[in-house]
């Protein structure tokens, strides 16, 4: 923000941007929004940095996990994460298992899934109870509510 009486300059965070309104603001060639761009632009910037905190959270707890399972050969996982932003249910369910194995700290509302391919759909209605129950947190609630169509119970 730019004070007109003085012409001092501050830089102001998005939680600023949206609670007070009349600040400027510009685009990444110097250009002024409109409010409702404004608007737009500080909530995608927000899902970005969320987002990519997220992502460094979780290869931070595969490279942890790295560090103390040297048996386990995590740069696939890595790789596909970087690549895909998810895991197979069949990687999802290995890695919370080696997490909880060697108490490698990492957060289930970061790991997700995809379960878009035949193949994902097909590993994740097999998969063993336990293991299911697991990975639940790790699950979007209209996946949860796929598995539990689909799904038939277990004893």
């Amino acid at each position: 923000i730019e004070n007109r009486h003085n012409e001092n300059r501050l830089l102001i965070g998005s939680e600023c941007v949206t609670r007070f309104g009349g600040i400027r603001v510009l685009d990444q060639d110097g250009n002024a929004l409109s409010s409702s761009e404004a608007k737009k632009k500080v909530s995608k910037d927000r899902r970005s940095l969320i987002a990519s905190a997220q992502t460094r959270s979780v290869i931070n707890s595969l490279i942890e996990l790295a560090r103390v399972d040297t048996k386990f050969e995590i740069s696939s996982f890595e790789e596909d994460y970087k690549r895909k932003g998810h895991f197979s249910p069949k990687q999802l369910s290995l890695l919370i298992w080696r997490f909880e194995e060697h108490t490698v700290p990492f957060n289930k509302a970061y790991l997700n899934t995809n379960i878009r391919k035949t193949k994902d759909k097909k590993a994740l209605l097999e998969i063993e109870d336990w293991k299911l129950r697991k990975l639940w947190p790790c699950l979007t609630p209209s996946q949860q509510q796929w598995v539990r169509s689909h799904r038939t119970t277990r004893t």
